[in-house]
């Protein structure tokens, strides 16, 4: 537990830091002990297109196994949402029409 309670003070400090060329996105779950920590913050409407374009992750200095993993869990959880939100599941489906 002390790493994980390390990380949620770092990434605490962080967000009382950040600045407008800073960006975070964290999600961190424990599944034995049920711990979820979360964190949003900066200009993180930019992440997406991070994600979409590959020269934005160090995509050639060998981060492609890391930014595989990403897209991958995003667009795993954009499926689990719309398989669980009708609602949310319709506006994605017009948006994409």
């Amino acid at each position: 537990m002390d790493y994980r309670l390390d990380m949620f003070n770092s990434v605490k400090e962080y967000l009382s830091n950040i600045d407008e060329n800073d960006a975070i996105l964290v999600l961190m779950h424990n599944k034995k002990d049920g711990d979820c920590f979360t964190a949003l913050g900066g200009d993180w409407e930019i992440l997406s297109s991070l994600f979409s374009a590959e020269g934005y992750v160090n995509y050639d200095k060998g981060n492609n196994t890391q930014y595989e993993s990403i897209r991958k869990a995003i667009l795993n959880t954009a499926y689990n949402i719309c398989m669980t939100d009708d609602n949310i599941k319709k506006m994605f489906i017009d948006g994409l029409k």
